[in-house]
């Protein structure tokens, strides 16, 4: 699932992804998500910031009976209107589980 703060959500791969918040030049960090309820067993849900479509290195893992993550050490240097989503990947086993998230951009 790729989701976009306003733009909705759909199924990565679909051609109805969001096509992401535009951002001025500034740092993205803080990733913090929450999920509900938790993947279940061993299963995971990796939650990820992409920046125009790429991953930006900012990222965490959900496990088993955890329902929150956090990435509060990686950062990413956006430009002005790089495209700004957030990615949700389950494991194969996962409960279906509603994602919410926050994400920190400072700008200079």
């Amino acid at each position: 699932m790729v989701m976009a703060p306003g733009n909705g959500y759909d199924v990565a791969g679909s051609g109805f992804e969001p096509l992401g918040v535009p951002v001025s030049a500034g740092t993205l960090a803080n990733l913090r998500a929450a999920v509900s309820p938790a993947p279940g067993g061993a299963e995971t849900i990796d939650v990820d910031v992409l920046v125009n479509g790429v991953g930006s290195g900012i990222g965490c893992t959900i496990t088993g009976a955890g329902t929150t993550c956090n990435d509060l050490v990686n950062t990413f240097s956006a430009s002005d209107g790089d495209l700004v989503t957030v990615e949700a990947v389950s494991s194969g086993g996962a409960n279906d589980a509603k994602v919410s998230f926050s994400l920190t951009h400072s700008v200079p």
